[in-house]
């Protein structure tokens, strides 16, 4: 089985799968926590409607593929589980009631990134000294690193 990319995590509640969907199958968030170790977890996902600022944000995703929410039991956890699933490899599984694998797609985690940690007054959007500042006593380095392990 062939793994795409066309799984985009949008904001903390929100992915969106730009390909096509099968109503058959049951689609699962899936976190591979490390390379060396092969131990998976996975959160059920649910088809769900992209908000209207997101419609506008991401409209090229729009025409093909379906926006995924969190199941309802997860949902109030999903910004906190968000910051500690993004440090790990993510796909969108879709598997059938037999629990067979039918498509795996990796997740870009670029949009939920700038979700959870721009969105607020006092965040790294608004540091203006980022990057390396040179004074007579040396080098300094500020960096912003939020998946940093």
């Amino acid at each position: 089985m062939a793994t795409t990319s066309a799984g985009h995590w949008l904001a903390a509640d929100t992915l969106y799968l730009h390909a096509e969907m099968n109503p058959q199958l049951n689609y699962f968030l899936v976190s591979k926590n490390n390379l060396a170790d092969s131990s998976t977890t996975s959160f059920s996902l649910k088809r769900s409607q992209l908000s209207r600022e997101q419609a506008a944000k991401f409209g090229y995703l729009l025409g093909t593929g379906q926006a995924l929410s969190f199941a309802d039991s997860i949902k109030k956890q999903a910004q906190m589980l968000a910051k500690t699933l993004i440090k790990g490899q993510l796909f969108i599984a879709g598997v059938n009631d037999e629990q067979q694998l039918v498509s795996l797609s990796k997740v870009q985690t670029g949009n939920v990134i700038d979700d959870l940690f721009t969105r607020g007054a006092t965040d790294a959007d608004e540091e203006a000294d980022l990057g390396a500042v040179i004074t007579a006593q040396g080098t300094q380095f500020k960096l912003w690193a939020p998946t940093e392990k």
